[in-house]
């Protein structure tokens, strides 16, 4: 039996993929997939699935789970309701954001006039308290600074046997007229 969601060969009387873990069914040949997944929709309209094992949701018409593959083999034993996925959704984000809390350093905000050695002092200390540093810088002459205090600080870091990660976010949304109005978050962490 030729798997039709991947293309894997399995044995005759196989129920799943052995490749991709689909689900196999005796399709009524009068429906097509299309037609079989609105029919999925229709009966479990506004429904999702939850994954026991990780705890993502999928929709409805998912064979196994989207994130780690879980087989949905009966999915009335998985289906959670419109309500419940939101009440879920929002106790993952408020771990997300204290999870964050204990990662993220205050913002230090640097300006052309800021200290450089002060800086740096604020960048280590965040460090050394395995937060990530984040500098926060507007315009150009500040963005620039920023850049060059990094690359001061991903040297200091590597003699002392450290890689230092950073990553760049803008935080204007309008739209930029001028240079000086574009800011920007960099974010720094130890390897």
């Amino acid at each position: 039996m030729i798997c039709p969601n991947c293309g894997a060969e399995n044995p005759e009387n196989a129920t799943y993929c052995t490749l991709c873990y689909a689900k196999f069914s005796i399709p009524d040949p009068h429906l097509t997939d299309d037609r079989m997944d609105h029919e999925i929709d229709e009966r479990y309209k506004g429904l999702r699935l939850l994954c026991p094992n990780c705890q993502e949701i999928s929709p409805i018409s998912s064979q196994y789970c989207l994130k780690c593959g879980f087989i949905f083999d009966n999915i009335d034993d998985y289906t959670i309701s419109v309500e419940k996925q939101e009440e879920l959704s929002k106790v993952k984000r408020e771990q997300k954001e204290k999870e964050l809390e204990k990662i993220l350093s205050a913002p230090i905000v640097v300006t052309p006039e800021s200290d450089g050695t002060e800086v740096m002092r604020s960048m280590d200390e965040a460090l050394k308290e395995k937060k990530m540093a984040r500098l926060h810088a507007r315009g150009k002459e500040a963005i620039a600074y920023s850049a060059k205090i990094i690359a001061l600080m991903s040297e200091e870091m590597e003699r002392r046997g450290h890689k230092l990660r950073s990553s760049l976010r803008l935080l204007t949304e309008d739209p930029l007229v001028d240079l000086y109005d574009l800011e920007v978050e960099f974010t720094l962490e130890l390897d």
